[in-house]
């Protein structure tokens, strides 16, 4: 699909489907990426990977974005040359010489492929139609680069905010938030004192690949909990949420007293660093350790 395109737009003189194949062609090589680190990314927790390999799909989903946007960019670039050329005399020239049909065949399984065949398709044939109106043709290629340097740049954000360990969203600490509750309501209904079922207290976590790392706080009421209880409720815990929630590979429980302020898991440093870094960190807290605040959704920017 990519040479057909790539041969029409040469033959035709059409930047609109040139950039459609530089589109097919960045296509398959993703593909190729993508098979090899998922493939990768899926392998068990070893010794020296203890959280397992899904940061090799981040990378790879960062490698696949940073190729759409470069790509993007390089069409975007050779559309506006097109562009330039049109309005300094040869405008006529190439509207007389260009005699170019669109190739409607497009990447199927790639959400913005039918976008890009379609802008194509819209500029060349206005080209052609409209006397004098050549320049629509680079213009259609201008819109298909800017629409792949949209998702790519859209792509490689994400995949460096998972590269940065960025906290899982609200709603998937909500929906973790629910099954750990009915799963604690279940153990005080079969008949367990209140204080030794507990109460969730906070969720967090991280996304590494198609996994989640997630981490459970739950407050203990009864003072003379055993460690025989607390390992029964982290082992129901793990068990319920990650059979309640799709992609929760790893359950970490942490516990404390009821009434209690949870200590930060962060090492505390000395005031000249803090000072030091006071500037650089000012409004930024990391005393929740990634707490999030449930019943809100973020607002995309």
């Amino acid at each position: 699909m990519a040479i057909s395109k790539g041969f029409g737009g040469w033959y035709f003189h059409s930047q609109a489907l040139i950039a459609d194949a530089m589109h097919a062609l960045t296509d398959l090589v993703s593909d190729f990426m993508t098979l090899a680190t998922v493939s990768w990314a899926l392998k068990p927790p070893t010794k020296m990977f203890p959280n397992g390999f899904g940061k090799v799909e981040s990378l790879g989903s960062l490698g696949v974005s940073s190729l759409l946007l470069f790509g993007g960019l390089a069409m975007g670039l050779n559309s506006v040359e097109v562009l330039y050329t049109q309005f300094t005399g040869e405008t006529m020239k190439i509207a007389k010489e260009r005699k170019s049909s669109v190739l409607a065949s497009n990447a199927v399984h790639h959400r913005i492929d039918s976008l890009t065949a379609m802008v194509a398709l819209i500029s060349i044939s206005l080209s052609n139609i409209l006397q004098g109106a050549s320049w629509l043709d680079p213009v259609g290629g201008l819109l298909v680069s800017l629409m792949v340097i949209r998702a790519g740049w859209s792509n490689s954000r994400a995949a460096l905010f998972e590269l940065a360990d960025m906290g899982i969203d609200d709603e998937m600490c909500y929906e973790i938030k629910k099954v750990a509750e009915n799963t604690l309501k279940a153990e005080r209904l079969a008949g367990v004192k209140p204080g030794v079922a507990g109460k969730v207290k906070s969720v967090g976590g991280i996304k590494s690949g198609q996994n989640f790392l997630v981490d459970i706080t739950v407050a203990l009421e009864e003072a003379t909990v055993t460690l025989e209880d607390m390992a029964r409720i982290e082992g129901m815990l793990r068990e319920q949420v990650g059979e309640g929630v799709r992609g929760v590979r790893k359950v970490r429980v942490k516990f404390i007293e009821e009434g209690k302020e949870e200590v930060s898991e962060f090492v505390e440093r000395g005031e000249e660093d803090l000072e030091s870094e006071s500037g650089s960190e000012a409004g930024h807290s990391h005393e929740n350790g990634g707490e999030c605040k449930h019943g809100e959704k973020k607002k995309e920017k």
